[in-house]
């Protein structure tokens, strides 16, 4: 139903770089020039015309010599590479005068030369890491090809990247796009949703469409959000089967750049014209050539529905909030008795997200709070929809605030909710903060997830906390991901940061004269490590711990 799993149906996506007026059969035809066979103009010393994680396969034949920065060529092929995706590389070799003899041959390789981009060779590929390459590949095959006194090496190199972090572009044989104005409310833009999911599931050629949903003007993970809530009404109330082969497939399109976009319009069928759009970023992209339709045209039973409520939904099909089922969501191991769940759960209120085993976290940590007069920090404000539930759930006494970088999240003040406009890695901004709240008593740390970003806040906001006060940092799982400066083990990961936290706790019993109690050692007694999720518990803890007997002898 989305683009996590590719379909046997997807469509292999070919490129032909630099392919003049020689394109291959059945590649998309990229050069400089605007001739016959090439289908994107671009200049490629600049940013590769494709989506990330877009295309299967990389033909570069005779190309990237005419390239001066190699390093910006071999990362900018591995971006636009799916997962296991190859590059088919013949450039000229310096064994032979080839290489030299043409004026354009701006940049120089041999056999070795792809060794600094491969990490069956590591010590030139970290020394390559060291000059700015990003990417990495297996070399599944190399070789020279010798001609009189010309030269040509060709190479297959694979990319190399987590299935987990990276989220192919799947296309297919009939590729549908829309483009939403996400500014519009979400009752809005789900029934649009629905209405054209609907009318792609009645569509005769349904198992060879995809649907491609710009999401350039909002936050990923909200739409991903909005998208299950689609499929789940469309799995109860049009009963089809959440592995249906007619349910709708879905590309979410994290694409801002217009360079981006021309790789793309060769590979569209059409624009799905809705009656909220992004009309001036239609414009700058250039889709004013594609062909488009509306819903009428594309199905002849457009569907008219109003949105259902939650409980609307769970009424008609039996569905309540004791079986764990509520909201359509199968929660394992969840307590029936967890106010915060039963809040998400039923939650018409704005948007949240968050991962369904943090509510009985929240809850095992913060209920000692509700009906006192608290302060709780949230960085992260996102839609404004979590601020509202620990408004909901702390009572009348307590007070939020939020931190956010969207200026946006201003808008989203009400009573008793204060949002502050900042980088969380901005030291100052912090102090601001703090001066402004004075002692809090709860900080939950769901902005950015970089590691700096989750190590700057805790050493600013941890002295920030009353002395009983919780500090909970989550998602941690980006500590493990490279694009967020993490990585197993890596050093300077909130992870291996945070690792340090349990000899804090445990100082008062080293005797090494180099590890004595720290700050956190004397204001901290707990430590607690979930997925994804770190607590840390304030109490005053001055002294060393001591121990006593009481009880007789039994021996």
């Amino acid at each position: 139903m989305d683009n996590s799993n590719s379909s046997a149906s997807s469509k292999f996506i070919c490129v032909d770089l630099g392919c003049g007026i020689h394109k291959a059969e059945g590649f998309i035809g990229v050069d400089v020039f605007a001739i016959d066979n090439v289908d994107v103009v671009a200049d490629l010393n600049g940013h590769f015309p494709f989506p990330d994680n877009s295309i299967d396969l990389v033909k570069a034949h005779n190309i990237i010599e005419h390239l001066p920065d190699r390093i910006h060529t071999m990362n900018e092929i591995w971006r636009i590479l799916k997962p296991n995706g190859i590059v088919d590389i013949s450039v000229p070799s310096t064994d032979g005068r080839g290489a030299f003899q043409d004026p354009t041959h701006v940049s120089f390789w041999n056999v070795n030369s792809f060794m600094y981009y491969s990490n069956q060779h590591p010590a030139y590929f970290n020394l390559c890491k060291t000059y700015g390459f990003k990417g990495e590949y297996n070399i599944i095959e190399i070789k020279d090809v010798r001609n009189l006194d010309q030269v040509q090496v060709y190479t297959l190199l694979r990319a190399i990247k987590s299935e987990e972090s990276n989220y192919p572009l799947i296309l297919k044989n009939i590729n549908l796009i829309i483009l939403p104005d996400w500014n519009q409310s979400m009752e809005v833009l789900f029934k649009q949703l629905v209405n054209v999911c609907q009318a792609i599931i009645e569509h005769p050629k349904n198992k060879d469409i995809i649907l491609l949903i710009d999401t350039h003007d909002t936050n990923i993970e909200d739409a991903q959000f909005l998208l299950a809530d689609v499929l789940l009404y469309l799995c109860y109330e049009k009963n089809i089967e959440a592995d249906d082969d007619n349910s709708p497939e879905f590309n979410l399109l994290n694409i801002s750049s217009l360079e981006e976009y021309k790789g793309l319009l060769p590979l569209l069928s059409s624009r799905i014209v809705l009656e909220g759009e992004s009309k001036e970023f239609i414009k700058q992209i250039g889709l004013g050539n594609l062909p488009f339709c509306n819903l009428a045209e594309l199905s002849n039973n457009p569907l008219d529905i109003s949105i259902l409520s939650i409980n609307e939904i769970s009424e008609q099909h039996n569905i309540n909030y004791s079986s764990s089922y509520h909201n359509l969501i199968i929660r394992p191991n969840s307590g029936e008795d967890n106010p915060l769940w039963k809040y998400f759960c039923t939650n018409q209120g704005r948007l949240i997200h968050k991962w369904h085993h943090y509510f009985d976290i929240y809850h095992n940590h913060f209920s000692r709070f509700r009906g006192l007069p608290v302060k709780i920090l949230e960085i992260g404000v996102s839609q404004g929809g979590s601020v509202q539930m620990w408004k909901n759930y702390f009572g009348e006494a307590a007070y939020i605030y939020g931190v956010d970088i969207d200026p946006r999240c201003q808008e989203l003040e009400e009573d008793r909710i204060k949002i502050f406009i900042g980088n969380q890695t901005d030291i100052n901004f912090l102090r601001y903060v703090r001066d402004e709240i004075g002692a809090i008593d709860i900080i939950i740390d769901d902005g950015g997830h970089y590691m700096d970003q989750q190590i700057h806040s805790f050493e600013e906001l941890y002295p920030a906390l009353q002395e009983t006060g919780v500090y909970l940092v989550e998602d941690l799982h980006t500590s493990y991901w490279a694009e967020y400066g993490g990585g197993y083990k890596k050093e300077g990961s909130f992870i291996e940061y945070a690792k340090n936290f349990i000899d804090q706790i445990n100082a008062w019993h080293s005797k090494e004269k180099e590890f004595t109690a720290s700050n956190l050692t004397q204001t901290c007694t707990g430590i607690h490590f979930y997925d994804s999720v770190l607590v840390v518990e304030k109490y005053p803890n001055q002294d060393k711990p001591k121990s006593s007997i009481t009880g007789r002898l039994s021996f």
